[in-house]
């Protein structure tokens, strides 16, 4: 409970509430719910578009790996 209070120093009084409330309204119990719905905004990261032909234009291209002709 105190760890809590401390975090409305850092995040401020406003913020810590709506993260209480946010943790009660789904059903988390757990102070580390609140501390997570707090830092949540900073987790969020932005996502890469995937590079059309990317290894095709690698100067060595694919590696092709021969197929083992008898394992047993």
């Amino acid at each position: 409970m105190i760890d809590l209070l401390k975090l409305s120093q850092k995040h401020g009084h406003h913020k810590l509430q709506e993260a209480i409330e946010s943790a009660l309204a789904n059903r988390c119990y757990d102070g580390a719910a609140v501390q997570h719905l707090l830092n949540a905004q900073d987790l969020q990261h932005t996502s890469c578009e995937a590079i059309q032909g990317a290894m095709c234009s690698h100067p060595k291209g694919f590696v092709m790996i021969p197929e083992p002709k008898n394992l047993a």
